[in-house]
């Protein structure tokens, strides 16, 4: 049975009645029934009166807000329905051209890249009406975590290459349930590639377990007064080139799915991003991360 929700108004107006009703049991006390009775009608009277304009002004403030959003969901949903149709285009077109015979490597490479982008930018639109629904846009359904991560490591093999970027994986063989691919291929990519963009010598490392997902750089670090608000829709920190929206949803994703994510860093000395994938494990403290030196190369 769905609840009753009352406006502001009604709530305000029963609740102005309550004041009312103590002063009256008070004076009766010391006046006459009918003396009580009288200033209990002023009393009522002049709360409602009160308890009306200000209940009102609240309602219609309730009102806006509940429109504002709405109109804010139905424009990320029209946007996102809109861009899946040029996305199907350039994903059919980019398979069909790598069954041709005739490609050369170089040329397999660069359509195999587009396909990996179109890829990412599906999972995005999808994170988009996710977030906007309450609700993921296909089924939920079991998610291979660990092949999302290697593909999601391989998506940046080549942006990491120009910078000679050692690129580490270690995975278990991790399947969740209930969680749309979509969403956890969102969630991953993001991570890489703000990994890539931080960093310019060193190495990354992304590693998998049943309950965490480490996402590790040597890049230049965060300062503690970024590190505070780099989860905030459109932060931008002081060496930010991005839009301030990745990690944003990044932990909006989390949220939802009941995993909890964690930022350490150090200017200078590289970032660490940990998600812990259960719920169990979200509610344990942040342990130490001796995991980074020890992974290998695959």
């Amino acid at each position: 049975m769905k609840p009753i929700r009352l406006s502001l108004r009604v709530r305000f107006l029963l609740a102005s009645f309550a004041p009312v009703v103590v002063v009256c049991a008070t004076f009766a006390v010391t006046v006459s029934v009918r003396d009580a009775i009288l200033l209990g009608t002023v009393g009522v009277g002049l709360a409602s009166l009160v308890g009306w304009v200000l209940a009102s002004a609240l309602d219609g403030y309730e009102k806006r807000l509940d429109r504002v959003r709405e109109r804010e969901q139905a424009f990320t949903e029209d946007a996102s329905h809109e861009l899946r149709t040029p996305l199907a285009i350039i994903s059919s077109a980019s398979e069909l051209l790598l069954e041709e015979s005739a490609l050369s490597a170089g040329g397999r490479e660069r359509l195999l890249r587009i396909r990996r982008a179109s890829g990412q930018m599906h999972s995005l639109i999808e994170a988009l009406l996710f977030l906007a629904r309450g609700e993921p846009g296909t089924p939920a359904q079991p998610c291979a975590l660990d092949q999302i991560v290697r593909d999601a490591a391989e998506s940046i093999a080549a942006a990491a290459a120009v910078k000679s970027l050692e690129v580490i994986v270690e995975v278990e063989p991790v399947t969740v349930v209930g969680v749309v691919p979509a969403m956890a291929a969102c969630v991953v990519n993001n991570l890489l590639l703000n990994a890539v963009n931080f960093t310019q010598t060193g190495r990354i490392a992304v590693s998998l377990t049943a309950t965490d997902l480490l996402v590790r750089d040597t890049g230049i670090g965060i300062s503690p007064e970024d590190l505070s608000r780099i989860f905030e829709r459109l932060y931008r920190g002081d060496h930010s080139r991005g839009s301030g929206l990745g990690l944003y949803l990044v932990s909006r994703i989390c949220e939802r799915l009941g995993w909890r994510i964690e930022a350490h860093s150090e200017p200078g000395s590289g970032t660490t991003f940990r998600i812990r994938l259960d719920r169990a494990a979200a509610a344990l403290p942040p342990v130490p991360e001796p995991w980074f030196d020890n992974l290998k190369r695959t």
